[in-house]
């Protein structure tokens, strides 16, 4: 029998391998217990052509013209040679039917929901959808082109566990890809799922379903991998509801090791753990650390499922601030002089951090600077990222502030109310009009520190200059100094000297002893005289006079006090 053109409006069922009949509109056939050596062609769009019972066929063509086509088979029918496919169709069937066909791919897109051995792509744009989708792509011919598969691989009905319990009932696939979404309906065709989960990084995703029935029953998995469209459905039975074991009660959070992580302890290798209600993970010793956690967050601690037991119930555990490893330190924050005296600038900062001078409670930082902090050099800048309502304050950056940070005061006026008068001791000047915040220096000597509203006893000579500041305090500098030229007058004089009188040589005079160069004397009143030696002979007098002695006035010190020696009759020469 030569190739048929199939295209018939009627469903028909043919038995034998007389086929003559053809027209250009759609249609549904069904061919059973008949040999075609020649092949068929199918022409019209959306046409059904189902290989019945008994039925082989050496050769199939979809024309370009057959869009939307579909093609089925039997277990027991067979295609035995070519099957080319110039338009998109879908081919569905028995697994076993097209054992031994080549199919040669040439449309844009096609739909395998059975397995093919033999395929080859000559279209470099065909994209490949349908259950058996990845394993035709495995299978391809590689002289051809690889097809885009577009459908997710359904899950395997052995990678699926129903977990039917007095709780939570749950539904566990592995075997999945990172990311995987994984969705869970209680019927074939119901087109809203009961159950949605995520394949963590171990491929499994555990489901959290709204409730299974008490008894068995059948639910329908699908796969939606990333960057193609949800899978077939995976039929799986599931049996009645199952007590689930108590929840643990060892399990407790800590500081993890890692920064933003906390640690679960109290565990062991039999139980997993899952973080909001995402996948659980296996725990294989008897803490998990590093688990990436907000403040909030909750972690649920169970047993593992073990062949029938089910999973136990969960201990939840909510993560406090106290439970997260702080972040490090940052290291960006430096300092340099502030705008304002006496003030640094802290850099290299944003608005997540905060800072405290020392102690204290930290102040918010609201830009990448701070500006004019007032500080000294003996202080210490704390910096750290502020806590927020999902995670602790990081450890903090020690800042030392140092006096080249700090912005220089301008210098200080000089004070203007020092003066000098006579010390308490000879020899010596007295500074008043001062306070406790200066200090003084006598000839650019080294400062000293006032302690009152008074400096007394400062030994000094006519012509030394005092020096009188505000002392440094701090960031603030010392003050210009005011200047005060010592005078004789402002010198306490020395102590008057203890000479003597006996007898002169010449008759009506008196002789001064216990004298010497440094000395002058007078007669009553008058001008001093100097005195050379040790004595002064000869001196005219009276027993009604007065001789004052005193060391004389030189350019540094002034006379000192006078004695005053009243001449007796007894020192005059009769």
């Amino acid at each position: 029998m030569g190739k048929q053109i199939i295209n018939l409006k009627a469903v028909a069922v043919l038995s034998t391998v007389a086929l003559s009949t053809m027209c250009t509109s759609a249609f549904a056939t069904t061919i059973t217990n008949s040999q075609l050596s020649g092949g068929l062609t199918i022409k019209a769009s959306n046409a059904t052509l189902s290989l019945g019972d008994n039925t082989a066929v050496n050769n199939i063509t979809v024309d370009s013209t057959a869009t939307g086509s579909q093609i089925t088979a039997t277990a027991s029918a067979r295609v035995t040679g070519n099957v080319v496919l110039n338009a998109p169709v879908t081919i569905g069937g028995n697994s076993s039917a097209f054992n031994s066909a080549n199919v040669t791919v040439n449309a844009s897109q096609v739909t395998v929901n059975v397995p093919l051995n033999n395929v080859k792509f000559n279209n470099n744009n065909t994209t490949i959808a349908g259950t058996s989708a990845q394993q035709v792509i495995d299978n391809a011919d590689r002289s051809g082109y690889t097809p885009t598969r577009t459908s997710s691989n359904p899950p395997s009905a052995t990678s699926i566990t129903v977990n039917n319990t007095t709780s939570v009932d749950t539904v566990v696939v592995t075997g999945s890809s990172t990311g995987d979404t994984i969705k869970v309906y209680a019927t074939a065709t119901d087109q809203t799922p009961i159950g949605t989960g995520t394949a963590g990084s171990n491929g499994t995703a555990n489901v959290v379903l709204t409730g299974l029935l008490a008894n068995s029953g059948e639910l329908y998995v699908t796969r939606t991998e990333a960057g193609k469209t949800e899978s077939a459905r995976t039929a799986v039975t599931y049996g009645q509801v199952t007590t689930a074991p108590a929840a643990p009660t060892s399990a407790a959070l800590t500081t993890g090791t890692n920064a933003g992580t906390t640690k679960l302890t109290g565990v062991n290798n039999t139980m997993e753990y899952t973080v909001n209600s995402g996948s659980y993970q296996p725990i294989i010793s008897t803490s998990a650390d590093n688990i990436t956690v907000s403040s909030g967050d909750v972690i649920s601690v169970r047993v593992t499922a073990n062949g029938a037991t089910p999973a136990s119930n969960a201990q939840q555990l909510t993560v406090a601030l106290a439970n997260i490893t702080p972040a490090a330190a940052p290291t960006t924050g430096t300092l340099t002089q502030g705008t304002t005296s006496g003030t640094t600038q802290l850099t290299g900062v944003d608005n997540t951090m905060e800072y405290v001078v020392n102690t204290g409670s930290y102040l918010p930082i609201t830009g990448t600077t701070v500006d004019n902090i007032q500080v000294t050099s003996t202080d210490t800048i704390y910096v750290r990222i502020a806590a927020t309502a999902q995670k602790p304050a990081s450890n903090a950056q020690v800042i030392p502030v140092q006096q080249a940070y700090i912005k220089p005061f301008a210098t200080p006026a000089a004070p203007t109310n020092g003066a000098l008068t006579t010390g308490t001791n000879a020899g010596t000047t007295k500074l008043t009009g001062v306070d406790n915040t200066m200090e003084y220096t006598v000839n650019s000597g080294s400062y000293l520190p006032i302690t009152g509203t008074s400096v007394d006893s400062i030994q000094v000579s006519s012509g030394d200059v005092i020096s009188v500041r505000v002392a440094a305090n701090g960031a603030t500098p010392a003050s210009n100094a005011e200047q005060l030229t010592v005078a004789l007058a402002n010198i306490t004089p020395a102590a008057a000297p203890t000479a003597t009188l006996t007898q002169g040589t010449t008759s009506g005079t008196t002789q001064l002893t216990g004298v010497d160069n440094t000395m002058e004397y007078v007669v009553n009143t008058g001008s001093y005289l100097p005195i050379t030696g040790t004595t002064v002979d000869n001196i005219q007098v009276t027993s009604t006079d007065t001789i004052y002695v005193r060391i004389a006035a030189t350019a540094q010190k002034p006379a000192s006090n006078a004695q005053a020696i009243p001449v007796q009759q007894a020192y005059i020469k009769p």
